[in-house]
């Protein structure tokens, strides 16, 4: 009998052990949700439990370390991509830590591209085409030390195109064919790329 009380004894004090010590140092848990949002830029909202710190690898070979009081945690892509995301939640003093892992599927990266005429092109109006395509036309033109970038409006001067990154054609031509511009560019996520028409 005194061997049965003994033992349970010990059992309660290992069971009650267990309860303590995972009442003080919680077992991390890390969770979360993907939003997704414009121009290759995607948030976390981080839903992990006890934890001090979660560490997330983007899958693009950047990193971030973020603390209890950050929930909302943002990242751009510079590409479009398939990208794998880990979360590891930290707990306190590092004491246990636990992953979490999902895809993001990015296909919205974008830049833009400005073009505008720096002097009189001596007719009517300038027609603009990117990649084969009309896009519009300008009746006016800058002088040549007119400086322009991407939040001026230039819509009376040329064209202001948001596109994919790549490699693409722009060109300018007056009505009667007699000035003409024609050229590639490259567009790269979340830049602005300008070219200048002069004489």
């Amino acid at each position: 009998m005194k061997k049965i009380i003994y033992l349970a004894i010990v059992m309660l004090t290992m069971v009650s052990c267990d309860f303590i010590k995972e009442t003080i140092n919680p077992q991390a848990v890390a969770s979360f949700s993907i939003i997704y949002g414009t121009r290759g830029n995607i948030m976390l909202n981080n839903a992990s439990e006890n934890f001090e710190k979660v560490l997330v690898d983007w899958g693009d070979g950047k990193q971030d370390t973020y603390y209890s009081t950050d929930l909302e945690l943002t990242h751009r892509y510079s590409k479009d991509g398939n990208y794998g995301i880990s979360m590891i939640a930290y707990g306190k003093k590092n004491s246990n830590q636990n992953t979490s892992k999902m895809m993001a599927f990015v296909n919205n990266t974008m830049g833009d591209f400005t073009v505008f005429a720096a002097a009189a092109t001596g007719e009517s109006r300038l027609n603009f085409y990117i990649d084969g395509v009309y896009v519009g036309y300008a009746t006016k033109y800058m002088t040549n030390n007119g400086n322009v970038n991407c939040s001026t409006d230039v819509s009376t001067f040329g064209i202001k195109k948001e596109l994919k990154p790549g490699t693409h054609t722009y060109k300018a031509i007056t009505p009667s064919g007699a000035n003409k511009w024609e050229n590639n560019f490259v567009i790269e996520n979340n830049t602005c790329t300008i070219r200048k028409l002069v004489f």
